[in-house]
């Protein structure tokens, strides 16, 4: 592969664009995929917890299920319609929060699945309650710490003293 030189007026174009980029990730509705994740891990998670309080079933547990399903599908959708309106490529920023959200998704996935083998284990069942508290508040701290948001963190922190 060949390296290109770029001149000065060439470098502070490409430097222009990528803050330029870095504004547009950071504008109002740019966090509706975050909100999009929090709110159907909350419904969901709360939907378990009362379903297991109220008939003292493990069997609830599979309701979490739906949050990669329902999530998936509408992130997929969500993607679509933000790549037809941006056609940059993607921050520095905008890849690290999408690989530590993505680490934490595959964590959780990975357990769900041990969870499916052993079904009639009530408490594996009780770790997805930890790990949906844990993972999203470890995920909203690193994010709010990439983005140096304090209310992200501080809701984080809260999230993991909860957990």
């Amino acid at each position: 592969m060949e390296d290109k030189k770029i001149n000065e007026q060439e470098s502070l174009e490409l430097i222009a664009r990528m803050i330029q980029q870095t504004k547009k990730d950071s504008a109002i509705g740019s966090g509706n995929m975050f909100l999009m994740w929090g709110y159907l891990s909350v419904f969901f998670s709360l939907a378990v917890v009362v379903m297991t309080y109220i008939r003292r079933e493990g069997g609830w547990g599979w309701l979490y299920m739906a949050i990669p399903i329902i999530g998936f599908i509408t992130a997929g959708i969500m993607a679509r319609r933000m790549k037809k309106m941006n056609s940059v490529p993607s921050t520095y920023t905008t890849k690290s929060i999408n690989s530590i959200w993505g680490c934490l998704s595959f964590i959780f996935g990975i357990y769900a699945v041990f969870c499916l083998f052993k079904y009639d284990e009530p408490r594996l069942w009780s770790g997805m309650f930890l790990l949906g508290l844990l993972l999203p508040a470890i995920g909203t701290y690193c994010t709010g710490t990439i983005l140096n948001e304090n209310r992200l963190r501080h809701c984080a922190t809260v999230g993991l003293i909860c957990a």
